[in-house]
């Protein structure tokens, strides 16, 4: 049984215009305890596959027991990769043709 939920809010794509325009695909993240206890030094670290965006990294610190804590857009500011996304640009591209 997890002690720790986690529940994300997101796009389910992604592509050039949006990190142009710097936008966040994810949204929000809830992170619940569910343990009777608290949790001490709790790190969030989201990686993606395929790499198209930068790791993210964020120290949550201590979950008391019951707590639930929402990060939104502003704790979650990704980097996307250009160079993922200009890949994919010129394989649409290949693909129309």
């Amino acid at each position: 049984m997890s002690v720790i939920n986690v529940g994300l809010e997101y796009f389910p794509m992604i592509n050039f215009a949006m990190q142009q325009n710097n936008y966040n695909y994810i949204q929000k993240i809830i992170i619940a305890n569910t343990a009777g206890y608290q949790i001490n030094d709790v790190w969030l670290t989201l990686s993606f596959e395929p790499q198209f965006a930068e790791n993210i990294s964020i120290r949550i610190g201590t979950i008391m027991p019951g707590q639930i804590i929402e990060l939104g857009t502003e704790h979650l500011k990704s980097i996307f990769l250009l160079i993922f996304l200009s890949g994919l640009l010129r394989e649409s591209k290949d693909t129309i043709l």
